[in-house]
């Protein structure tokens, strides 16, 4: 009879083949292009084959709206920029300009 191999290193095994295998499919694709496919409202967990599918797409796939209905006034966008400060201040995150 043969010994069986604990279930936690058999899942570990295909844990780190799993993460391998991705590591490899995803390398050389940039880090925007993979911030974009993570924006996908995906049903279900993508396959690797998918998720690389989602990095070559563009981040208007992803926009909510098309376009702004007006101009905002240099007034306005100063509230939303303070508006936006605040916003990430309260969540200690430093704005990217």
């Amino acid at each position: 009879m043969m010994n069986r191999l604990p279930t936690e290193w058999v899942d570990r095994i295909f844990m780190r083949l799993h993460g391998q295998v991705w590591a490899e499919e995803l390398a050389g694709i940039s880090p925007n292009r993979i911030k974009n496919a993570l924006l996908h409202n995906y049903d279900y967990a993508p396959s690797c084959d998918q998720f690389k599918d989602q990095c070559k797409s563009t981040i208007e796939a992803h926009r909510d709206f098309v376009g702004l209905p007006r101009k905002f006034t240099a007034e306005e966008r100063e509230a939303n920029r303070k508006r936006l400060q605040t916003t990430l201040d309260s969540l200690n995150i430093k704005r990217l300009n």
